[in-house]
């Protein structure tokens, strides 16, 4: 019971001097604010740069390996065709490539 009692006249005691004490504890914590909500705001642009700098860095890697791709795309569908161009001159008789020739 006198525990309850002591609480409740702690808890009056701090209402009634809250008025008074606020502005003291709030002037305080107030550069510690700003300190906080700065190095949030500092951690967030070089969070923000970080970002650009590694898309910027992968925009390039894909396009490298995309470009690559299609170079050895080109080079493997030149030459299947030169491939099938073989396989055609070998399967001709001799009677038509000599008319090729001829002809040329």
């Amino acid at each position: 019971m006198i525990q309850v009692v002591g609480g409740i006249a702690v808890g009056a005691a701090a209402m009634m001097m809250a008025p008074s004490i606020m502005p003291i504890i709030a002037g305080a914590f107030k550069p510690v604010a700003k300190t906080l909500i700065k190095g949030g705001l500092m951690a967030y642009e070089s969070g923000m740069q970080a970002v650009q700098q590694t898309s910027a860095a992968l925009t390039s890697t894909v396009a490298s390996t995309i470009e690559t791709i299609e170079d050895l795309s080109a080079e493997a569908k030149a030459e299947i065709l030169e491939s099938q161009k073989a396989e055609i001159s070998e399967s001709q008789p001799a009677a038509v490539k000599k008319a090729k020739k001829k002809a040329a």
